[in-house]
Order: C-alpha cells, then sequence, then structure tokens
C-alpha cells in the first residue's frame, strides 16, 4: 500500500476535506490527486489566494483556479495584496543564493510585496528550478520604478511563459 502524501495547506483546506475521500465525481478527484496530492500542488489556486491575500479563499474555488458550478476562472495574478506599479525601461541581475551563477531580466512590475520580471531568453537555458530556489537581486536600473529592490530575496511565486511573478522573501527558507 502507497502512502498519500497531501499538501502542507491540507489540514486546513475546506476543499481537500470536502475532496479528499474519492467520489464519484471524476473532475473533483483528479484535482485532489494533481494539486493537493499530486505534482501541482505548488500552483494551487488556493494556496497562492491564501499566500497573496493573507486569507482564507472561498470554499467553491477549486485548486485549478475554477469556480466550482461556474466556468469562471481566477488568475493568480490576481490574488496580489500590494498595488502593483507598472515599470519600463528597467532590468535587474539576478543571482541564485549559494552560485556564483546570475542571469538578467527586465522587469515588469513592482510592488512592496514582490517583482514581476521577463526574461528574454528560454528558461530552459537559464537552467534554473524556479519553484524551489531563492534569488537574490544583486542591482536594477531604476528606470521608472518607484521602489528600489537591489538586495532583496525573491522567490517564484507564478509563471506564465516568460514572464514570472516573484514575491520578496526571508533570506533563510523557514523549516
Amino acid at each position: 500500500m502507497v502512502a498519500i502524501v497531501s499538501c502542507n495547506h491540507s489540514k486546513y483546506c475546506n476543499y481537500y476535506r470536502a475532496h479528499k475521500i474519492k467520489t464519484d465525481c471524476k473532475k473533483s478527484s483528479l484535482l485532489v490527486e494533481s494539486y493537493c496530492e499530486g505534482d501541482l500542488r505548488d500552483r494551487c489556486h488556493r494556496v497562492l489566494y491564501r499566500e497573496g491575500l493573507q486569507k482564507d479563499p472561498p470554499d467553491e474555488l477549486s485548486p485549478n483556479g475554477y469556480l466550482i458550478g461556474s466556468h469562471k476562472k481566477i488568475r493568480a495574478e490576481d490574488f496580489r495584496k500590494h498595488k502593483r506599479y507598472k515599470v519600463k525601461d528597467s532590468i535587474c541581475l539576478i543571482q541564485e543564493i549559494n552560485s556564483p551563477k546570475t542571469f538578467s531580466a527586465g522587469i515588469v512590475d513592482v510592488s512592496d510585496g514582490g517583482v514581476c520580471l521577463r526574461f528574454d531568453t528560454d528558461l530552459k537555458e537559464v537552467d534554473v528550478d524556479f519553484e524551489s530556489n531563492r534569488f537574490q537581486v544583486i542591482s536594477h536600473s531604476q528606470g521608472d520604478s518607484p521602489l528600489i529592490i537591489a538586495k532583496e530575496i525573491v522567490k517564484m511565486v507564478w509563471r506564465k511563459g516568460n514572464i514570472v511573478g516573484c514575491s520578496f522573501a526571508d533570506p533563510c527558507p523557514a523549516n
């Protein structure tokens, strides 16, 4: 018998508690297997909602971002706690923590909570596992950015193509 490992947030997740027992609803079973107990748990919209807005997600929000009973999807980018400022003509140099590897990215927008970056190269070429690593912003050109983000530690929250949304993070991850 294989032990099922669920998401760290499953203890207080109303969706998981309601749907963890395999039901006749194939959609719910697939979402639980894929997001709550599977490889997509770092992309769960319920977790992103909780982390972004610092409050419980609505009960009808499923892990894939769709509201149960409708075809309406809530985008992860909408879970922003801070006002975002669009930035033009600004780039930054990012370094992997505990590594000499650096790479550059354009700054799309910035807030008190994080930064959205655009990579002009294919992210596969960067050879970085964004989901598990933290990075330091070594420097950046000010451009029209209202905030200074140099020396900040960032971690990826979402990714869409070559656009990466990052939140500012503590230097050392909590255990």
